[in-house]
């Protein structure tokens, strides 16, 4: 049985030619052994957002697309000597850069709002917003030119990219806080850019936090002790040596949460913070720590704090729990309103005890899994005060406490924030085609909140109904519409196309024998090693229990038999291996091709059918072609 082994190691250069310039990925594999020659499989996933029409030069690789993991990868099998290595190089272009034009357009529309609230009473705040975001584009496009392919490794590349993505919303943030100014006033904004951040604050909480930002940025004066310094976490990373008997040096690459980007790690001491480009995330590398005989060694990183709950947002939702007390108190409620609202004290104290001294990430998530409690907790309190005859005018004015500290929390704009933009109408005026617009967007927003999980769960259904949820071939349903639109693509152009049947060889027995966990784990593994062996192009589809089609566009009878006779190969050399066991099967394939064999999907499926059946006849591990 053959023994499949890799070193894959993977690189990235940059290239660069007068025709065009791109990022150049360097594959290399090689075979460990020194002794004799191994079947080395090559594979990759390409860095995100990288598809197929960005690939200038595939450098003989096949590219294919992992539904699971959502990104293209390029893969091939090789047969390599003793020691012997390969190296492939795809050639991507370069998506990693800020738009040029599109900065100058942020910044044209910048000084224009500037000069909208010229002679306004947010004319200083105006004019140090658009000095802000020039300077930001100046830092961009100074990082842009100080990271180019021609300067840089591609890490590097994309990570200023990164950084720069970071820098481009907080341009897009102060340039809304511009337009929200410019319409707060009755004035028509023109084409709406920036992203809207004043969410139920009022026009002169949106003026003093551009101040605030403008303090910040180091444009005016000196900030006031703590001013625009981020509230910090510390993540711990303990390192250690298994061995209890000898020294080793222990290697760290630790990945931080998705949601902390290179520009978010605020100190990384020995560490040194690197971006894994197949997954989009961060980790700390630090090529070997020397520990003694069990000896551990902990490393601490400090990072902006992306996850911690509004301290306004506690108060305003405790505050609301007492108000809604005090009116239990003065109607005849159900005694459940006070149990509810001790519960709401209780835990929202918890969380800002807490919250000091917090160093795992997950506590985080765990504290905003507890707000959304209290929000239901709150919500059955109304619920319980309405069965008691409390009028909704009542609860509303109520409701205004809570409104006034959402800004720091939440996904949806607040019903007040509306009321902030359409304030206008109201002036004696219509309202600007931008105002206009601006209001439809937040109720559109609003609308998209409400739909999102209805929306979610299609999609959901939708994957259930195409793919197989074990093995993650094509469904039944699937594959056996596909099978019928190759034919009628076939008959209509005058070409030929084929269809595997392939059966698992003895699949009962392993079931049996092992249990169905192993039987599982053998399939999933089974359409792995199956894929190798096709093209991107051919689908694969689990047509019941152990049996698997492949359908074979614009392949003959020759084709499709070598494509089988490949399958049949990969599988009988596929090691699965689990906990201290290996396991290995082999497959039975009857190969049928169109219109040759048969002159209709149904007939086409049969003949397959029958010569799977030939090829078990034999013994099994067989290819079944003339039928």
């Amino acid at each position: 049985m053959k023994k499949r082994n890799s070193l894959l190691i993977i690189a990235l250069m940059m290239w660069a030619s007068a025709a065009q310039a791109g990022v150049v990925l360097k594959m290399t594999a090689e075979n460990p052994s020194q002794y004799e020659s191994r079947d080395v499989s090559v594979r990759s996933f390409l860095p995100s957002g990288v598809k197929p029409e960005n690939i200038i030069n595939n450098g003989g690789l096949e590219v294919a697309y992992d539904v699971k993991q959502g990104k293209y990868y390029v893969f091939k099998d090789v047969k390599l000597g003793p020691e012997e290595s390969v190296t492939y190089e795809i050639e991507v272009e370069d998506i990693w850069r800020v738009d040029e034009a599109y900065l100058a357009s942020l910044t044209a529309h910048a000084r224009d709002l500037s000069e909208k609230l010229r002679r306004t009473e947010y004319s200083a705040v105006a004019s140090k917003l658009n000095e802000i975001v020039a300077s930001d584009a100046a830092a961009i496009l100074k990082k842009q030119d100080a990271s180019g392919t021609d300067k840089v490794a591609p890490v590097e590349h994309i990570n200023a990219y990164e950084a720069n993505k970071a820098l481009l919303d907080k341009m897009r943030k102060d340039i809304g806080t511009m337009e929200n100014l410019v319409i707060g006033l009755g004035k028509d904004a023109g084409k709406i850019m920036g992203e809207s951040s004043t969410g139920s604050r009022s026009l002169d909480e949106v003026s003093a936090e551009a101040g605030r930002s403008i303090e910040s940025s180091g444009l005016v004066g000196q900030s006031s002790p703590g001013t625009g310094k981020p509230k910090t976490i510390t993540l711990k990373i303990e390192v250690t040596n298994p061995s209890r008997t000898e020294a080793r040096r222990i290697p760290v690459n630790y990945y931080l949460p998705p949601e902390i980007r290179k520009d978010d790690i605020v100190d990384a001491k020995e560490l040194e913070p690197r971006l894994d480009i197949e997954r989009s995330v961060y980790y700390m590398h630090h090529p070997g720590v020397e520990l003694g005989p069990g000896e551990s060694r902990v490393f601490e990183i400090t990072v902006k704090d992306k996850w911690s709950v509004s301290e306004q947002v506690l108060q305003a939702l405790k505050k609301q729990a007492e108000a809604l007390t005090e009116l239990a108190s003065s109607t005849k409620a159900d005694p459940a309103v006070e149990a509810l609202a001790k519960e709401v004290t209780e835990k929202i104290d918890a969380i800002l005890g807490k919250q000091a001294s917090l160093s795992d990430t997950s506590e985080y998530y765990s504290q905003q899994q507890q707000v959304a409690e209290i929000q239901r907790s709150i919500g059955k309190m109304e619920g319980l005060l309405k069965q008691a005859g409390v009028s909704e005018e009542r609860l509303k004015k109520i409701q205004d406490i809570m409104i006034k500290g959402r800004s720091d929390y939440g996904t949806g704009p607040d019903p007040k924030g509306v009321k902030m933009l359409a304030g206008t109408i109201f002036k004696g005026k219509a309202p600007s085609t931008a105002t206009t617009w601006k209001i439809i967007y937040i109720i559109l927003i609003c609308l998209g909140v409400m739909s999102a999980v209805f929306y979610f769960s299609q999609v959901e259904q939708r994957q259930m109904t195409l793919f197989d949820q074990l093995t993650g071939a094509f469904s039944r349903k699937y594959i056996n519409e596909k099978i019928r639109e190759e034919v009628k693509v076939a008959k209509a152009a005058g070409i030929e196309c084929s269809l595997l049947l392939i059966d698992v060889d003895k699949f009962k027995n392993i079931n049996d024998t092992y249990g169905h966990a192993v039987g599982d784990v053998i399939l999933k593994e089974f359409v792995i090693a199956l894929r190798k062996s096709i093209r991107a192009t051919d689908p694969v589809g689990r047509f019941g229990g152990d049996e698997f089609l492949v359908v074979l566009p614009t392949a003959n009878k020759v084709k499709a038999a070598d494509i089988a006779e490949s399958i049949r190969k990969t599988i009988e050399g596929h090691i699965i291996k689990m906990e201290d066991k290996a396991y290995s099967v082999t497959s039975s394939i009857g190969v049928a091709t169109y219109p040759g064999d048969a002159g209709t999907a149904d007939d086409l499926f049969n003949k397959a059918d029958k010569a799977m059946y030939d090829s078990k006849a034999k013994g099994g591990n067989a290819v079944t072609a003339n039928v």
